[in-house]
C-alpha cells in the first residue's frame, strides 16, 4: 500500500471512530494523547532525551514524561495550543505545586504580551468539526513519526 492509500486507509479509520463518539471525548481521548507524544518528541535531543520543564530531570520521551498543560482544565481552545504544553515528568505534571515553577518557566520563554494572549485563548470558546480534529490528529501523528525517524538510538 503506498502512502497516500495507507493516509486515506487512516484516515477513514479515524472519521469512523470519531464518529462513534462525541467531538470532545474524541479530543481527549485521541488528539489530546497524539499532541502530547509530539509535544515530548518536539522537545527531545537527537537521542531522544526530554529535560521536565518544572524539576529539570531527564528522562526519555517515552518514559516517565507527559505534556504538560500551563493553563489547566482541558479546553478545547487550548488543549492543543504549542505554548500552553510542554514536557514534565510524571511526578511534577500530577504535583499542583509545580505550578509556581511552571509559571517560572513560562515567564522565562515568554513574553507577558504572549502569556496574556494565551490566556484570552484558554478562555475562548473554539468548536472543531469532526473533520478537523481527525485532520489535527493525523498530522500530529504523522510529524510524530517524521520525529521517531530521525532519533539516534
Amino acid at each position: 500500500m503506498n502512502e497516500a492509500a495507507a493516509r486515506k486507509a487512516a484516515r477513514t479509520k479515524m472519521m469512523n471512530t470519531a464518529k462513534t463518539m462525541n467531538k470532545t471525548k474524541y479530543m481527549r481521548d485521541y488528539v489530546a494523547k497524539s499532541w502530547q507524544e509530539l509535544v515530548r518528541l518536539r522537545a527531545a535531543d537527537e537521542f531522544g532525551w526530554v529535560t521536565c520543564v518544572t524539576c529539570g530531570v531527564r528522562s526519555q520521551w517515552n518514559n516517565y514524561m507527559q505534556g504538560s498543560h500551563y493553563k489547566q482544565g482541558r479546553r478545547m481552545s487550548s488543549l492543543v495550543d504549542p505554548m500552553n504544553c510542554h514536557p514534565c515528568c510524571n511526578t511534577c505534571n500530577k504535583n499542583s505545586g509545580s505550578l509556581d515553577k511552571f509559571a517560572i518557566f513560562m515567564a522565562g520563554k515568554y513574553t507577558q504580551e504572549e502569556l496574556d494572549a494565551l490566556d484570552r485563548r484558554h478562555n475562548s470558546t473554539v468548536e472543531y468539526s469532526r473533520e478537523e480534529l481527525v485532520e489535527m490528529n493525523l498530522a500530529f501523528k504523522k510529524e510524530a513519526r517524521e520525529i521517531k525517524a530521525r532519533l539516534k538510538s
